[in-house]
């Protein structure tokens, strides 16, 4: 999944489409080397995000809407100044290595920058973006106009 690429005259929706089905097939079940990432890593702004998201991930787990036999960690971004992305991804990379040694240089990882409270989307400032529902509904009402999001 994480390496797969686009096909050649698939439309952006189609291919859309089979990841979200792929990913469905994927939900709740032992994922073997290759299909999925080995590591999936979020970064949370502050400890009380990164708790916030370890219950999140736990809940999901449970419920099992992630696939399973996969490390899901959240590293918590250094206290004061906030250091953006780069220095996120650095101090990610450097937990990694602190869990696995140098076999982390081996897994196929999926970070997530997630740090940061959104203050754009009120509705997602308490679990960050990333455990926002989305809509999956065919057509939303948009004022006086539908807005399709899927087929």
């Amino acid at each position: 999944m994480a390496a797969t690429s686009a096909l050649p005259g698939v439309s952006l929706r189609e291919a859309t489409q089979r990841r979200l089905r792929r990913f469905s097939e994927l939900r709740g079940k032992p994922v073997a080397a290759g299909e999925f990432w080995d590591i999936v890593a979020i970064t949370a702004a502050d400890d009380k995000q990164e708790l916030a998201y370890k219950q999140q991930l736990s809940e999901k787990l449970k419920k099992k809407e992630l696939p399973l036999g996969v490390q899901y960690h959240v590293f918590v971004d250094p206290a004061g100044a906030k250091i953006g992305n780069g220095g996120s991804t650095l101090c990610a990379l450097r937990c990694l290595e602190k869990l696995y040694g140098d076999e982390w240089n081996s897994f196929t990882i999926l970070l997530i920058h997630s740090g940061g409270y959104s203050q754009r989307l009120p509705n997602a400032s308490a679990l960050g973006k990333i455990f926002t529902a989305l809509p999956f509904a065919k057509f939303i009402a948009s004022g006086c106009r539908k807005i399709q999001l899927s087929c």
